[in-house]
């Protein structure tokens, strides 16, 4: 019956995981490989759920983690170059679940810390709670960075109406 009700809880998010690890690789392929990950350590992790956040808050911070350790192993000098051949053969098909093609390109225009925070606060609405959960930094420091991220974000789009640039 446990293994019943863990396999429903992940099938619920499964999307929001995929779509969530798509939005941080720019990969369909490496975000369905990533999700699978995140299976294999939930299953293996499963009697660690302390039960001090949501079963959500806590696939995504082992998502985030998967993320992160995917990077170290797959980018490390290369991930530039990587970055650019995938823009160049991801097609929109890919992209469709996704409501504004333009926001993928957009949020790739960030660092991987601000992306992630945009994403998590913005597309999947998590609190700043839930968020620290997820990333192990301070309420504190989420509300900071997302603030100046906004005023910079405010003072980009700022420079651009008026022609010129930052």
């Amino acid at each position: 019956m446990e293994n019943e009700l863990l396999r429903e809880a992940l099938d619920e998010h499964y999307d929001e995981l995929l779509n969530y690890l798509y939005l941080q690789t720019g990969s369909s392929h490496d975000a369905h490989d990533l999700v699978q990950e995140v299976y294999m350590k939930v299953v293996t992790a499963i009697t660690s759920f302390k039960q001090e956040s949501t079963l959500r808050t806590w696939l995504f911070k082992i998502a985030r983690n998967v993320f992160q350790d995917h990077l170290r192993k797959k980018y490390r000098w290369k991930r530039l170059i990587d970055r650019l051949k995938m823009h160049q053969t991801t097609t929109q098909s890919h992209r469709k679940d996704i409501e504004n093609n333009d926001i993928f390109l957009w949020l790739d225009s960030f660092d991987q810390e601000t992306r992630q925070l945009l994403t998590l606060k913005y597309y999947f609405e998590f609190s700043y709670a839930e968020i620290s959960a997820i990333t192990g930094m301070t309420v504190t420091n989420i509300g900071v960075k997302l603030s100046r991220i906004k005023q910079d974000i405010k003072l980009k789009e700022g420079g651009m109406e008026n022609g010129t640039t930052r």
